[in-house]
């Protein structure tokens, strides 16, 4: 009655499939603006760098930036802007495009905990994803303003 989970097929591909974790410029998200020691780009790896992929891409808007268009990368959270009350239909769309679009990082292999929520103004997601490595990585960070 129920189709085989396994024969259903993600709607994004994996952009690549290196398993790597590479050192890349660390970003403060305050400031919007790349951290700088002595001149240089701060470069970080690891866990960090996936954290910064994983705020990334919940900050993005899908399929508005040329670069990312057809990819999957992002969320429509920001569609919501403007909404008085906002249901639990839109949390569960939004939820699964994470899930959907986590899987384009080859670095995360499992969504253990997801969860879209509204405090007061801003649209917050946490979410706890397994790396290839074995590590849990847990992220609390607000994805979009709705006012």
């Amino acid at each position: 009655m129920f189709p085989d989970t396994t024969e259903i097929q993600p709607k994004y591909s994996i952009i690549s499939d290196n398993t790597s974790i590479r050192k890349t410029p660390n970003f403060d998200w305050n400031t919007k603006d790349t951290v700088m020691l002595d001149g240089s780009p701060d470069l970080i790896c690891d866990v960090e760098n996936v954290k910064q992929w994983i705020i990334k891409f919940l900050r993005t808007p899908i399929d508005t930036k040329e670069i990312y268009s057809g990819t999957g990368f992002g969320t429509s959270a920001y569609k919501i802007k403007g909404y008085k009350s906002v249901d639990g239909l839109l949390f569960a769309q939004i939820k699964k495009e994470i899930e959907e679009g986590f899987s384009l990082n080859p670095n995360i292999i499992e969504i253990t905990e997801c969860e879209v929520y509204k405090e007061g103004e801003i649209l917050m997601c946490d979410v706890s994803v397994k790396l290839i490595d074995g590590s849990i990585l847990e992220e609390k960070t607000e994805m979009w303003v709705i006012r």
